[in-house]
């Protein structure tokens, strides 16, 4: 059992959070959220072995080993990428030299005695997975982006985010029983993500992570630890199941709350009109007593959810942004080549490709920062905005947030609106007087949108927005965006923003775009579905012409059921994913009703309290995902009659 026992850190005289207590493994992949400042990274250090707590203890047992991916990078080592990535199975390597010792010590002296420890030593290897160890690490490589020739550069020649996945393929190799993780898919495109959360999925060890990812937490978590100011809660299930438990019991407390708050009062006013009448003294001092003894309903903190109407920007014409034959290469690398691109008013456009593919070299050449060949058209309606991945360098951090926030604003903007914006985006009246120097990557991210956002531009441009954004903050510039009354051309890798912002998907691939009109959900089930209708054609291996009728029928019925098999997996796999999920809560179910069935139970009240709201939320989920994979197996038994 891995625990935190009353875990309390100060940061000078600020208070970070207070007596935390906790079973890490109750769920074997646990999110742990929460706003920023609640202290959830120094959780995770703490845990890490890399910060003191002030009180408190982690209790961890001597076998398990402990792996952390921190949210910021230090200076790695000065080695080939893959050799860093090998060196998270140290010990593997340590006993390959070994080997390569003794195998000089038999060449020159072979006896009975060292042929037998080489054998003893060659065995273990063998044993601990020494002869695949490349190879999976080469293949962890490759998911995470990686080419092939890119394996024995030099560490310090990756940018920061490829530095990040060099240390996150290092941790997936050493595969530690319990896996640290700080915003893991910061840096990683689209495919990389689908890739991570398939393995994490699987991992047979616990798995602790923070992430502002909240598709990707849907996926890999089956439990949410929420830190907040009143201290930590635990929900069974993903992201959207915690929401939806939180908001039920938000609403049951406040109910709760009324309630007690309405008794107080009845026992307040008897004590009031009689505590000077000598017949009623002991009816009194009962309810003094039971005021005495209660303890006060504690609500939940409220999550900030405000809206704001930005300025109306001016209506363009239908075509705002046209690129005509335009091409554009780095060295001999051709990202396009005679490449025609047009935006349309009313577009929520997102740019969907692997890192690499020339999205944010498209962003650039629309928002005409970069030199290219061809021809850009642009109406001078056109109040175009743009906002870069660094944007926050931007910034005046000598200023004030409300001061660099009030800077060079239209003369429309009054200070209401820009208060109001500052609002929207989460910020404070104690925040505004904040220099921006000491603003954390989110705050300045959000202030740098806010002062695009006010200076109602009607084309905006936006390259990963949500970088270093928390949840609550991604729901504000969620909401702001569906508002926004312009059109919008993204780049992101956080899918939940994409679904729900944008209404047409670009894919680029080899420098080519293809324009769907929907949603990112609508855009995959589209990608899946004809996926599942081309059966492969057998082209590599044909078979020869003067095999026999009945075997040749026999071998194309069996490459036929593998191409059955092959088009339709991913839904396979949901199937059996929410089969073992059903019974998996299930049994979850049986053991707290083992528990309820016991009579000793019902001594304690708390227990009882625990028990059932446990077997609610347990039970909803598990109605939730009954429902689920019902629907995934009637989309399974679909898309198999199609090949009938």
């Amino acid at each position: 059992m891995i625990q935190v026992s009353g875990l309390t850190k100060y940061f000078g005289p600020q208070k970070l959070f207070e007596d935390i207590t906790w079973q890490i493994d109750r769920f074997q992949r646990t999110a742990l959220v929460g706003h920023n400042g609640a202290g959830k990274s120094t959780i995770l250090r703490i845990i890490a072995g890399q910060l003191e707590a002030d009180a408190g203890s982690v209790i961890i047992p001597k076998t398990m080993t402990v792996g952390y991916l921190p949210q910021e990078i230090t200076l790695l080592d000065e080695k080939p990428a893959i050799d860093l990535v090998l060196s998270g199975k140290q010990d593997i390597l340590d006993l390959e030299a070994e080997i390569d010792r003794l195998q000089e010590d038999v060449d020159r002296h072979p006896n009975a005695q060292n042929i037998a420890l080489l054998g003893e030593k060659q065995h273990a290897y063998e044993t601990a997975g020494g002869y695949s160890l490349r190879a999976q690490a080469q293949s962890i490589m490759a998911s995470l982006g990686f080419k092939q020739d890119e394996l024995k550069k030099i560490t310090s020649e990756f940018s920061g985010g490829w530095q990040m996945r060099i240390l996150l393929a290092r941790l997936f190799l050493s595969k530690p029983d319990l896996l640290l993780l700080d915003e893991p898919t910061n840096h990683l495109d689209i495919e990389s993500l689908a890739w991570l959360e398939s393995f994490l999925a699987g991992y047979p060890g616990v798995l602790l992570i923070v992430s502002h990812d909240r598709a990707f937490l849907n996926h890999v978590v089956d439990g949410v630890a929420a830190l907040d100011d009143n201290g930590l809660l635990m929900f069974p299930g993903n992201y959207d199941h915690y929401l939806q438990c939180r908001e039920e019991l938000e609403a049951q407390l406040e109910k709760t709350a009324a309630q007690q708050k309405q008794l107080i009062a009845e026992k307040q006013a008897f004590i009031e009109r009689f505590r000077y009448k000598a017949t009623k003294a002991k009816q009194v001092q009962s309810r003094v007593k039971q005021l005495e003894k209660l303890d006060t309903v504690q609500l939940l903190q409220t999550r900030k959810k405000l809206h704001f109407h930005f300025p109306e920007p001016e209506r363009p014409p239908q075509i705002l942004l046209e690129l005509r034959h335009v091409s554009k290469a780095y060295d001999d690398n051709i990202v396009y080549k005679n490449l025609d691109f047009r935006i349309y008013r009313g577009d929520k456009l997102a740019l969907v490709a692997p890192n690499g593919a020339g999205k944010s070299t498209l962003i650039k050449i629309l928002a005409n920062i970069i030199p290219f060949e061809g021809e850009r058209l642009v109406s001078d309606r056109v109040h175009l905005a743009h906002f870069a991945q660094h944007q926050i360098d931007a910034l005046d951090f000598s200023k004030t947030l409300l001061q660099e926030a009030a800077a060079d604003l239209p003369q429309n903007v009054t200070m209401t609106m820009l208060r109001a914006a500052l609002g929207a985006f989460l910020f404070t009246n104690e925040d505004i007087d904040k220099p921006v120097s000491i603003l954390s990557g989110g705050e300045k991210n959000k202030l740098a949108l806010a002062k695009i956002l006010l200076r109602a531009p009607n084309l905006l441009l936006l390259d990963e927005p949500t970088n270093h954004l928390d949840l609550d903050s991604r729901e504000a510039l969620e909401q702001a965006l569906i508002d926004y009354p312009g059109t919008l051309v993204v780049i992101s890798h956080d899918r939940w923003f994409v679904d729900k912002v944008c209404n047409k998907i670009a894919s680029i691939e080899h420098g080519n775009i293809d324009i769907f009109d929907g949603t990112y959900s609508e855009h995959e089930d589209f990608i899946a579905t004809r996926q599942a209708l081309q059966i492969p054609k057998q082209e590599k291996n044909p078979l020869p012409d003067n095999i026999n009728s009945k075997k040749r029928k026999r071998i194309e019925s069996a490459q036929q059921r593998d191409a059955i098999r092959k088009a339709t997996k991913h839904l396979d796999e949901r199937v059996k994913k929410l089969e073992a999920e059903t019974a998996n809560l299930e049994n979850k179910i049986h053991d707290i009703d083992a528990q309820l069935a016991i009579p000793e139970t019902y001594k304690d009240s708390a227990k009882i309290r625990e028990l059932t709201t446990s077997k609610a939320a347990t039970q909803k989920l598990l109605d939730d995902t009954l429902e689920n994979w019902m629907l995934a197996q009637a989309e399974l038994d679909d898309a198999l009659a199609k090949f009938q």
